[in-house]
């Protein structure tokens, strides 16, 4: 818990160091999808060097297991969850204007979640995510791959989210925001964690 803390610190901390840089992603004149390639460019290194020191490995598999580890563990307790959503409340607003929060009820927050994950995991989706992997070089490292998913990612995402009434790149971020508030949810939590191992999984 403590290792998880500190590590959730440290990116807050350099992504606060940058903080002139992170505010110029919401100035490009790109779409969504660019702005949060800007984002995961400089976000990535910073949490593959802070979860490093605290002995996970510094790859996909040692980030996806930090994320579940820290998701499972801030649902009981309050300092873990402050730091992530504080976190996020400065991406969202430097790095993206986020313009309105709107909430949303645990129910639809379920829904919302099982659709996206289940559109994560459909032959569909996941065929384009091969044919995106096949034509990656092999040297390819995880922020590039990263930037390549969310490339198929993002349109599903705002897809559902726009069937919930999120529309556009705005309803994109308040969706996001709005999912925030359930994250210790264990359902929500075990069909983002599935849905995720099995896009990463093919990712590698």
């Amino acid at each position: 818990m403590s290792q998880l803390l500190q590590a959730q610190q440290e990116v807050l901390q350099s992504l606060k160091s940058r903080e002139t840089e992170i505010k110029k992603i919401r100035t490009f004149e790109g779409n969504l999808i660019e702005k949060w390639q800007a984002f995961l460019g400089i976000i990535l290194p910073i949490q593959m060097e802070a979860i490093g020191k605290f002995g996970y490995e510094e790859s996909m598999d040692g980030l996806q297991q930090f994320n579940a580890d820290f998701l499972i563990e801030s649902a009981n307790d309050a300092e873990l969850k402050r730091i992530n959503d504080g976190k996020w409340e400065f991406l969202f607003n430097e790095a993206f204007g986020l313009k309105e929060v709107r909430s949303i009820d645990l129910e639809t927050a379920r829904k919302l979640i099982n659709d996206i994950a289940t559109e994560m995991i459909s032959d569909r989706f996941l065929k384009k995510l091969e044919d995106l992997v096949g034509e990656l070089p092999s040297d390819a490292d995880i922020v590039r791959k990263r930037k390549e998913l969310l490339t198929l990612l993002l349109p599903v995402h705002m897809s559902v989210m726009e069937s919930f009434g999120f529309e556009g790149e705005q309803g994109y971020l308040q969706a996001q925001r709005a999912l925030m508030d359930h994250m210790a949810d264990p359902e929500i939590q075990r069909k983002s964690l599935e849905a995720q191992r099995v896009v990463f999984d093919k990712l590698k």
